[in-house]
């Protein structure tokens, strides 16, 4: 009976160890998953971390922060290892414990690569990714003179009509208005609100789509009605591109615009720390930092990564915004408290 225990052991041991190293294995080389923006990345960065680690980077892509958030606070986070996360966010997401603190070391790296400005807007919860601005993309063989202001595009000229995109964001969408108001993209004044929404009213007659520009002119139809749009400053490359129109021009209205920091996040579950934590390194290595700035066409937090990229780019001042420019806008803050006016002023403008 003793031999029967001892053989049925074994075999039961026997049995587990392939299973067993079988997950082991898998868990080594697991692919992280990233919830990311499209064109947001750098296939060179991902490229080489796959050369020094061994795994692969898989992306799936969010169209706008509130498919992302309906995903993420949903309940399907563990689909994921590591998402971007805008500065004005990252707080409510630590919060509900649905992102993961950086480590120490990680926490420290940050501290000695990234300035202040940018470290804090991720507040110890994400390595700083990437960061830029709001403006217009217009056509310039179309317009009778120089776009330069919010209400360019709010009360456009006639050639302008019917070739606007507006971003579909309770956020973005309310801050051309608000900005052309003369208001903080961050009020949570009801009565602002409120005008800012009769302007987009009376825009409607002139947009042809609440909707990512980028998205738009995947279609041949889009390619030749898209004549002017909101854009985030790093995507105007991929808007050339993508409609094969060299005269885009981008511009930050004069009234100022929103500035923003994005923050690569571990979701908190993810049982990939170590190698999480050896792609963080390489973003804030300063050769990596500017791969990543020059194939996504965003600025890069890591200073010294500056000196390493393209004198093109780096003098590029719709990327590397001037000082000037930049204390005219705003970063992006707390609406919470208008959260709700906001979604209802988006769903009535967009349907």
């Amino acid at each position: 009976m003793i031999r029967l225990l001892r053989l049925l052991l074994i075999f039961a041991v026997i049995g587990w160890l392939p299973c067993a190293t079988a997950t082991a294995t898998a868990t080594a080389t697991a692919p992280l998953k990233l919830y990311n923006w499209e064109y947001y990345s750098s296939e060179r960065l991902f490229n080489h971390y796959r050369q020094v680690s061994g795994r692969e980077i898989h992306e799936l892509y969010f169209e706008s922060d509130e498919e992302r958030d309906r995903v993420l606070f949903g309940g399907r986070r563990k689909e994921f290892d590591i998402a971007v996360i805008d500065n004005q966010s990252i707080e409510s997401y630590a919060a509900a414990r649905i992102i993961a603190p950086l480590s120490q070391r990680i926490a420290a790296l940050v501290e000695k690569q990234v300035p202040a400005v940018f470290a804090d807007a991720c507040h110890n919860y994400g390595v700083p990714y990437l960061w830029g601005s709001l403006g217009i993309a217009y056509r310039r063989s179309k317009v009778s003179s120089a776009i330069d202001s919010w209400l360019d595009l709010l009360r456009p000229e006639q050639s302008l009509t019917g070739g606007i995109v507006m971003l579909p964001d309770a956020t973005e969408l309310l801050i051309p208005a608000l900005k052309a108001a003369g208001y903080s993209i961050n009020s949570n004044d009801p009565e602002q609100l409120r005008q800012a929404y009769l302007l987009l009213q009376q825009q409607k007659q002139d947009v042809l789509a609440y909707a990512n520009p980028l998205d738009v002119v995947e279609q041949e139809e889009g390619k030749e009605k898209l004549v002017a749009t909101m854009l985030y400053n790093g995507d105007l490359d991929t808007l050339i591109e993508l409609t094969g129109h060299e005269d885009w021009q981008y511009v930050v209205p004069k009234e100022g615009s929103a500035v923003w920091t994005d923050c690569l996040a571990t979701l908190s579950g993810s049982e990939q720390e170590p190698a999480i934590n050896q792609f963080f390194e390489l973003l804030l290595t300063p050769q990596y930092a500017a791969w990543l700035s020059e194939d996504s066409g965003y600025a890069t937090p890591v200073e010294s990564a500056k000196s390493l990229l393209p004198k093109t780019l780096l003098d590029n001042t719709d990327i590397y915004l001037p000082a000037d420019v930049r204390e005219q806008s705003e970063y992006y803050g707390d609406v919470s408290a208008s959260s709700d006016l906001r979604s209802r002023i988006l769903l009535s403008v967009i349907r």
